[in-house]
């Protein structure tokens, strides 16, 4: 499985690598981008699996990124992560489909559990599909 972290706060994505056993999670790889721009890029070159993504970035927000991705119909489990609590942005992220909004600074402990149920529902989601292909 592959996650990919959003954030323009380069010292956030570091944190975040660092705090989570992504084994645990059964998250084989870590990729990181630091803009909308750089997230579109490498979801275009690699199947990912999760997305974690701040909201507000230069050059492109998180809710433009999740659009574009339903655009382009990638099947992604996407969690936000943020520092803004404004109701216009959690609306927009239902809207979206998102799977969960957490506020930062993240609890560590917080953080993992929304992970690991990210991950259980990526991996429900990669079932899903693999049975649909096979039929």
């Amino acid at each position: 499985m592959r996650i990919l972290i959003v954030d323009d706060e380069i010292y956030a994505v570091e944190a975040i690598r660092e705090m989570i056993d992504w084994q645990a999670l059964g998250i084989d790889e870590v990729l990181t981008a630091y803009s909308m721009r750089q997230a579109q890029k490498l979801l275009t070159e690699k199947a990912v699996d999760i997305l974690l993504c701040d909201i507000e970035m230069p050059q492109g927000s998180g809710l433009e990124l999740v659009s574009w991705i339903r655009e382009k119909e990638m099947k992604l489990v996407t969690v936000f992560l943020t520092s803004h609590a404004n109701f216009n942005y959690a609306n927009q992220a239902i809207r979206l489909e998102i799977f969960d909004y957490i506020l930062k600074p993240a609890d560590p402990e917080e953080l993992f559990g929304v992970l690991q149920r990210a991950a259980a529902r990526a991996q429900e989601q990669y079932t899903r599909f693999a049975r649909m292909e096979m039929a």
